[in-house]
């Protein structure tokens, strides 16, 4: 099915006659409708619902109103209520085979006995009285008002059918209308009002008389429900827009500065923090700064002592040595004369032996710079190779923190240098507290009526069965009592005989 035009003549927001032409072009089949909150977009979408169903059209305004009440608040405020305000719906779709252009008007206007509604279905230019007369039905067949609104919805109702606790009811219509389950539903209704129909010709005054009742109270509960389905969907669209207002001012309220101005004590709290953490941080810098960090510094010099020492060291050990090696050369000279070498190999290595012993010599008669202990040497390679590398890394990644939590100091500072006075933000806060406490409230009245439509639910149920036990067990009583009149008089006859 595919919506052509809708005409509105003098229906709620739309004074006078106006056109809306629904067919997609080629190669554009998106038809847009845009404008400010309260434009009339939801007034379109309702006036189609209550051309296509009337009464059962589920709209976002009728709230808790009568029918025909609603159909007169619906008249524009300029019309004249004696002429109305007539619905024109135009569409196409295929049908026997064929495709089928229909024209649906539905109209009411104040009349003598209130305000009187009409219905008027065309089939290709023609009118058609069947599909007039039946015309519940026939929409029913193939966009059933159980589904409607999965087809005539605004923007803030996405998220309700998304997320709505009525999600998987509505599914499971859809898929029921789609298989035509709902026919079956549809026939077993038909079924028991024609078996209460046919069950009260049988009843007395009295067993119908509660029966009557029995059927008033049903009605009267499915009425309730009715109302409260209407009801929710008004709450649900009211919630909607009220869920805008509130994103709305929450932008309002934070443009001003308000999400800092809620994160003031947050923020000096965080200050405090970051504060004492960049405090202790640095004491611990201060303390490798008062160890041995500065000598980072001397590294080569270190370098340097660390040479002179363990040339001192050599020195020492030439000291004590340079006596000794003297009687070992003459040993080892005597020791080669004895080998039967050559004169010339043994003065070669008396002379070797000599100025080794000689720069020996030399070296042991040096100043001693330092005159260190010998752990001296021990203690100041441990110092280069692992005591300074250590610190060196420490502070290093001291800094690293301290510079970070610098940063985060500079900007929760700045934060807290943009956060507004009280007084300028106070109006922006109070007007998002209301619509935040409005939009609770109304909440708080839907989740209440929900629970309300459930506990009709169950009070329907209850009534059904009620309903149906009342009738059969007159009915049963009235038969068990015609079954004993025809005892009693089949008995006189056999006395009689």
């Amino acid at each position: 099915m595919t919506l052509d035009r809708v005409i509105l003549d003098s229906f709620g927001a739309y004074a006078g006659r106006q056109e809306a032409v629904l067919a997609p072009e080629p190669g554009k089949p998106v038809i847009l409708f845009g404008g400010m909150n309260g434009g009339g977009k939801t007034t379109l979408l309702d006036a189609i619902q209550l051309g296509f169903y009337g009464r059962r059209a589920r709209t976002s305004n009728r709230g808790g109103l009568a029918y025909r009440e609603y159909l007169a608040e619906c008249i524009h405020r300029g019309a004249s209520p004696r002429e109305g305000a007539p619905i024109t719906i135009e569409f196409h779709r295929m049908a026997e085979g064929r495709m089928t252009r229909f024209e649906l008007q539905r109209s009411w206007k104040q009349g003598r006995r209130g305000v009187e509604e009409t219905l008027r279905v065309s089939t290709n230019g023609e009118p058609d009285e069947l599909l007039t007369e039946h015309s519940d039905e026939s929409l029913d067949g193939y966009l059933p008002v159980g589904i409607a609104h999965l087809f005539f919805f605004d923007g803030e109702q996405i998220k309700e059918l998304a997320e709505g606790q009525n999600a998987a009811r509505i599914v499971g219509t859809a898929i029921q209308s789609l298989l035509g389950l709902d026919l079956v539903e549809r026939l077993d209704g038909d079924l028991r009002v024609f078996e209460r129909r046919k069950k009260a010709e049988v009843l007395d005054s009295e067993a119908l008389l509660r029966l009557r009742q029995a059927e008033a109270e049903l009605a009267h509960i499915d009425g309730e429900e009715a109302s409260a389905a209407q009801e929710e969907g008004r709450l649900v669209n009211e919630a909607g827009r009220l869920a805008s207002d509130v994103d709305k001012a929450r932008e309002t309220f934070e443009g001003e500065g308000g999400a800092l101005f809620e994160r003031q004590e947050e923020l000096k709290q965080e200050l405090d923090e970051l504060t004492r953490r960049r405090t202790a941080l640095e004491d611990e810098l201060r303390e490798l700064a008062a160890g041995a960090l500065p000598l980072l510094l001397l590294r080569d010099q270190l370098s340097e002592i660390q040479e002179q020492v363990q040339h001192e060291t050599s020195i020492r050990h030439n000291r004590l040595l340079v006596e000794a090696m003297e009687e070992r050369d003459e040993a080892i000279i005597e020791l080669l004369s004895h080998e039967k070498l050559s004169d010339a190999a043994v003065g070669r290595v008396a002379r070797e032996l000599a100025n080794d012993r000689r720069w020996r010599l030399e070296q042991a008669g040096e100043e001693l710079l330092f005159d260190a202990e010998p752990e001296f040497d021990i203690e100041l390679r441990h110092l280069r190779e692992n005591i300074l590398p250590a610190a060196r890394d420490r502070a290093g990644r001291l800094l690293d923190e301290i510079r970070h939590h610098s940063e985060r100091i500079a900007r929760v500072e700045s934060d807290l240098a943009r956060v507004p006075d009280e007084d300028r933000i106070a109006a922006a806060q109070r007007s998002l507290r209301d619509k935040e406490a409005a939009h609770e409230r109304l909440l708080k009245q839907l989740a209440d009526l929900r629970i309300r439509k459930e506990a009709l639910r169950r009070q329907h149920e209850k009534a059904s069965r009620r309903l149906e036990h009342l009738g059969t067990r007159e009915v049963e009583a009235r038969f068990d009592e015609e079954a004993r009149h025809r005892m009693l008089k089949h008995s006189s006859y056999l006395v009689a005989a």
